[in-house]
């Protein structure tokens, strides 16, 4: 097991639509996420990796933005300004 993969969240984004029947839902390895039944629409197939991009996409940012306060609160202190 790589040191980037747990139990709970074995795959790696960004995920895509499977070329060949374009019922599954592979990570960036190609592994299987998920595989929709037959005559599900593409674009149901399609929306679910967005869904699943934006989710990835989301809480990336939400680390970044409490990065950036953590940094700029280390630097305010640092520096020696007071928050008023």
């Amino acid at each position: 097991m790589n040191t980037t993969e747990s139990a709970s969240h074995p795959f790696w984004p960004p995920y895509r639509v499977g070329r060949k029947q374009k019922r599954a839902v592979l990570d960036s390895r190609g592994l299987e996420v998920v595989i929709f039944p037959e005559h599900t629409p593409t674009l149901m197939v399609i929306e679910y990796c967005m869904f699943l991009n934006n989710q990835h996409i989301n809480q990336h940012a939400q680390f970044l933005e409490k990065l950036l306060v953590a940094l700029n609160e280390n630097l305010r202190l640092k520096n020696g300004v007071k928050m008023e």
